[in-house]
């Protein structure tokens, strides 16, 4: 693994939380007149469906999700999928106001649904995004490829339909209930910078087709992932036990579920994001997933679910030391197994978005001394992971 500069650490963790973060608020939403009579999971689901999109349609899943992706099209060409106006002053004005409570079952629910799905089709969803990313590369507003977006489409249902119904259902719910769906919402704030109705209506349309085709496929049942019990016993557990113990009085200072730092940055900076550079660092980060052993990819989901357990009943969603420490070795030992290139690479895309400016907001609240300690157990980490 590259040796990584002091500034790369908090670069690097604030570009990965704020991936994640963007990640679960990109929903757009179904047409405003029609809420009234769509169950709330419909709408969330098809909010999920629409904010991305596929090989061949040889399957009723494949037909629909190319209807669905034909539908959608014209309204994800509107959107600024590189600035995301609305979703910064969505952000900058409604954060403060989020329930930690609510926010932490959410995560853990969209957690535990990545847990249930088949780990084949994640991968071939991811690489229908890196590629729809890729495609994105030219265009101003980081609008993708009809058929990059109908690949992305289509791979995605064909996830949710490896996952019980009610599981699904679970998901869509719990961000319902957080407020990311619905009155005031992103939902409702994004449909409303839209203006092709016409698309809207016949989006949804699409939607209720698919989803009745995902509901109708074979049943499935809910499987328990079991617990994940970390190793501290080798070097790289060590490690990461002793990373994660030095960031945690850090961590604790942190309002995870606002996130009011995150929030005033990318609400002042998104203007001068430029697409090119966006596209950069989200194709480096998709391609780097690629590379990670899968394995412990999931392990390290499990161990952030156990996290967020814990974290949920918290005021602002900070997890036990405990839990923490188990969450770092996990992902040390993921990322070990990625090529040192590949990470490397995700560091520096990130850097030419000028996250490194948010890193500086995040140090502007840290103590000094944490700090230098933090840093000093990354670069033993670093040393472990690089061995």
């Amino acid at each position: 693994m590259a040796r990584l500069s002091k500034n790369s650490i908090v670069v690097a963790a604030a570009g990965i939380f704020g991936l994640s973060f963007l990640q679960k608020d990109a929903f757009v939403p179904p047409p405003v007149q029609q809420r009234t009579s769509a169950p709330l999971s419909q709408v969330a689901g098809a909010a999920g469906l629409l904010g991305v999109a596929s090989s061949a349609y040889a399957s009723p899943i494949g037909d629909a999700s190319k209807k669905l992706a034909d539908a959608s099209y014209p309204l994800i060409s509107q959107v600024d999928w590189v600035k995301s106006p609305v979703l910064a002053n969505w952000l900058n004005t409604g954060a403060a106001s989020w329930d930690a409570q609510k926010v932490g079952w959410a995560l853990k629910k969209t957690l535990d649904m990545g847990l249930a799905m088949d780990p084949k089709l994640i991968k071939a969803s991811v690489v229908a995004h890196e590629k729809a990313v890729a495609a994105a590369a030219t265009n101003p507003l980081g609008v993708t490829t009809a058929q990059g977006h109908q690949a992305v489409t289509e791979s995605i249902a064909s996830l949710i339909a490896t996952v019980p119904p009610a599981q699904t259902k679970a998901v869509f719910d719990a961000w319902g209930d957080a407020g990311f769906i619905g009155t005031n919402s992103l939902n409702e704030a994004w449909y409303g910078s839209l203006s092709n109705v016409g698309a809207a209506l016949n989006t949804f349309k699409a939607f209720t087709e698919l989803q009745a085709v995902v509901r109708a496929s074979p049943s499935k049942v809910a499987m328990s992932p079991g617990a994940y019990t970390p190793d501290y016993s080798d070097t790289l557990g060590a490690a990461a036990k002793e990373l994660a113990d030095a960031v945690y009085p850090i961590f604790q200072g942190i309002n995870w579920a606002s996130t009011p730092v995150l929030a005033k940055w990318f609400a002042e900076n998104a203007d001068n994001f430029k697409a090119d550079k966006v596209v950069n660092a989200a194709d480096a980060t998709l391609k780097l997933s690629l590379d990670l052993d899968q394995d412990l990819v999931s392990k390290a989901v499990l161990a952030h679910s156990q996290a967020m357990q814990v974290a949920t009943f918290q005021p602002n969603l900070v997890t036990s030391q405990a839990k923490n420490e188990a969450v770092f070795e996990a992902i040390a030992r993921m990322l070990h197994s990625a090529p040192a290139d590949k990470i490397k690479a995700v560091f520096d895309k990130a850097s030419d978005v000028r996250v490194q400016e948010l890193n500086g907001e995040w140090l502007k609240s840290v103590n000094a001394d944490q700090a230098e300690a933090a840093f000093k157990a990354f670069q033993n980490l670093a040393d472990a992971v690089r061995a």
